[in-house]
């Protein structure tokens, strides 16, 4: 009904319209039939005719464009808002920081969360240690207290017996030792003693008197036979750089001329050769001589050029290329003689100069080295002159009381070994024994203790893990790259757990939601293209693909939910009105191209061509697809249509057309 209505109201505009213009033409039709008109010269103009087409009648359901993506991105923390980097309209990349609340506790939970893992570990390393120090121990402990109780049980073994003979014997040996020195030092130094003594104190004192005639002569200078000796040295030098000079110069000349000599020989060879291939090639062309010495002769003539080449090569590179080695050996001898010039130059100046201060003070550091030397050389003689002191005396006797007493636990040890443990070491034996056994349990509750700190480690981690999750809650990042369409804190803000903070969509993926009526849904299709239109981009041909239909209607309603994506966009935004044209009919409808409409203010119509004049034709016009624009009346299909229209034509015009022409008008 409401359709019906529609068409009405716009018939009777139409029929305004045209009478309207009716009455304009009737004011105006003397003039336009007037004797000026017929002497107009024709207007050139190119005319199409109006199709009859099948067209696909469209239903129009209106929806709301919205993304394929929305994020809400909320707190989980609650914290005061630090730093909000973003807008309403800005564009973000993936991961891109948004929003940052303040973090200060929940970092330092995090610093306390990883040093108590630190701790754990710690704790851990040691626990390990020390069950494996009691480990080590229970198990040491345990084989010697059961081969102490098997010994104690079974009696001393043969070996054992042995060790104590063996032991026994050996302080013996100490004590024989200990008594012989006791008696030296009693004795006093022996006569050897005393000379190599007082032979250590005559090196020294010519070591001072050697040190003492070097500082000396330092300090006295160079003497006149070496300075006389530095300045041969230096002439010496000289004269063996001036040979080594006059050597390199002789062997470069050799070696240059030998390189000319040999450039000389090739290019003999080659005029030699150029000259016998000119000659061949006069016989060869002359067909004299056969192809082969022609070819033999072409050969010899390229080898020869090719030496040439080579030899000149060598000679241009003489100067800077790789020496010959002769030539190397010779300067290398110069640099040598060089070097040796300056050697002897420098030490002709020190020669000259007398010694540094340096030397001065290294040569009486030298007379005081020596000079502390021989003190202790004629203390040390002084000494064995005197004979040991009563301190040495008394230490060598105490060695030999201990040594006496090694002996005594020896021989004891010994008679032990030898008579079997009594029945109280027994005891004491086995006793040791249980408390071996004993220690097994403390290892493991020493591995219990690593297990403990190995579960408070894992724990520590784990907690150390929350915490550096709890820090990343207190940093908002964008999920995917988009566009911020709501942000709803500021700097300073109390964000709360669930509060949403900023709203990111993408910016190029949307898809239009209608609500479509039941007994249309049998005309779409998943996949199916449908044109859409936008209010807020009138003038953009948008089309989408149906990706959604709900499977039930609303029985309240009568509608399904109907998906439609949107190719991507630059002007399209989430919110916006649009109408999803639906194909629901096929009929036939005249079309004409888009070129050849006509419009001013609220009229339109196209310019068609009678009787050879163009006429001004108002028409109702429908949607507009391909270039192509449906008449829903004015128009019929067969009317020559003009395209692109001159703005100077005027209604009455004489027009001329491509291939024909205008008919002759008689005048009345």
């Amino acid at each position: 009904m409401r359709r019906e209505l529609m068409r009405v109201a716009g018939a009777l505009v139409m029929a305004a319209g045209l009478a309207t213009a009716l009455v304009v033409a009737g004011c105006g039709g003397e003039e336009a039939h007037g004797p000026q008109e017929a002497h107009k010269e024709p207007v050139a103009v190119e005319t199409t005719t109006a199709s009859l087409e099948g067209v696909a009648e469209y239903t129009t359901v209106s929806g709301r464009v919205q993304p394929l993506m929305r994020a809400e991105l909320a707190a989980n923390v609650m914290a005061r808002v630090r730093q909000v980097t973003v807008t309403e309209g800005t564009r973000v990349e993936a991961g891109e920081v948004l929003v940052r609340l303040d973090a200060d506790r929940a970092s330092a939970e995090a610093s306390r969360a990883r040093a108590g893992v630190m701790t754990a570990r710690a704790a851990l390393e040691q626990a390990k240690l020390q069950s494996e120090i009691q480990d080590a121990a229970s198990e040491t402990g345990l084989t010697k207290a059961e081969q102490d109780l098997r010994m104690a049980e079974s009696g001393a073994r043969t070996e054992e017996k042995i060790q104590a003979d063996e032991a026994l014997r050996q302080a013996e040996a100490d004590v024989a030792k200990a008594e012989e020195m006791l008696d030296m030092l009693r004795e006093g130094a022996r006569v050897q003693e005393r000379a190599q003594a007082r032979q250590a104190v005559d090196r020294a004192q010519a070591r001072v008197e050697q040190a003492r005639q070097g500082l000396d002569a330092m300090l006295e200078g160079a003497r006149p036979q070496e300075r006389e000796q530095a300045r041969q040295a230096v002439e010496q030098a000289e004269a063996a750089l001036r040979t080594a000079q006059s050597k390199l110069e002789e062997v470069e000349d050799q070696r240059r001329a030998q390189m000319q000599a040999k450039l000389a020989t090739a290019e003999a060879a080659f005029e030699t050769a150029d000259a016998t291939f000119q000659r061949m090639e006069a016989l060869y062309e002359a067909e004299v001589i056969s192809e082969q010495r022609f070819d033999e002769a072409k050969l010899a003539h390229q080898t020869a050029l090719n030496q040439l080449t080579m030899a000149r090569q060598e000679a241009s590179l003489f100067d800077e290329g790789p020496d010959g080695e002769a030539v190397a050996m010779a300067r290398e001898a110069v640099r040598q003689a060089e070097a040796g010039v300056v050697q002897a130059r420098e030490q002709a100046s020190l020669v000259e100069e007398g010694p540094r201060r340096q030397e001065v003070e290294a040569a009486r550091q030298e007379v005081a080295a020596a000079e502390a030397a021989l003190a202790q050389a004629e203390q040390q003689a002084s000494l064995v002159e005197e004979g040991p002191r009563t301190q040495e005396i008394r230490q060598a006797e105490e060695a030999l009381r201990q040594a006496e007493a090694q002996v005594e636990i020896a021989r004891q040890q010994r008679e032990m070994a030898y008579a079997g443990a009594r029945p109280e070491e027994l005891e004491q034996v086995r006793s040791a024994y249980e408390l071996a056994v004993a220690g097994l349990a403390e290892a493991d509750i020493a591995m219990q203790a690593v297990e403990a700190a190995q579960a408070q480690v894992a724990f520590a981690a784990a907690a150390a893990r929350a915490a550096e999750v709890m820090v990343d809650d207190h940093i908002i990042r964008a999920p995917f790259g988009g566009v911020v369409v709501g942000r709803s804190v500021d700097p300073g803000d109390l964000a709360s757990p669930g509060m949403v903070l900023v709203t990111i969509e993408p910016d190029s993926m949307f898809r239009l939601h209608c609500q479509v009526p039941e007994r249309m849904l049998g005309h779409l299709s998943l996949g199916q293209g449908l044109p859409v239109t936008l209010d807020s981009l009138p003038d953009e041909d948008v089309t989408g693909e149906v990706s959604s239909i709900t499977p039930a209607a609303d029985p309240a309603t009568g509608t399904a939910l109907v998906k439609v994506d949107l190719l991507p966009n630059e002007h399209m935004r989430s919110g916006m009105f649009g109408r999803l044209h639906i194909p629901v009919a096929k009929g036939d409808t005249v079309l004409i191209p888009k070129s050849a409409v006509w419009s001013k203010e609220s009229l339109t119509g196209a310019w068609v061509v009678a009787d050879g004049r163009a006429r001004l034709r108002f028409a109702r016009l429908g949607r507009e697809r391909d270039g192509q624009v449906e008449v829903l009346s004015g128009i019929v299909a067969g009317d020559e249509i003009i395209v692109d229209a001159p703005a100077t034509l005027e209604d009455g015009d004489p027009v001329t057309t491509p291939g024909g022409g205008a008919e002759p008008e008689v005048p009345e």
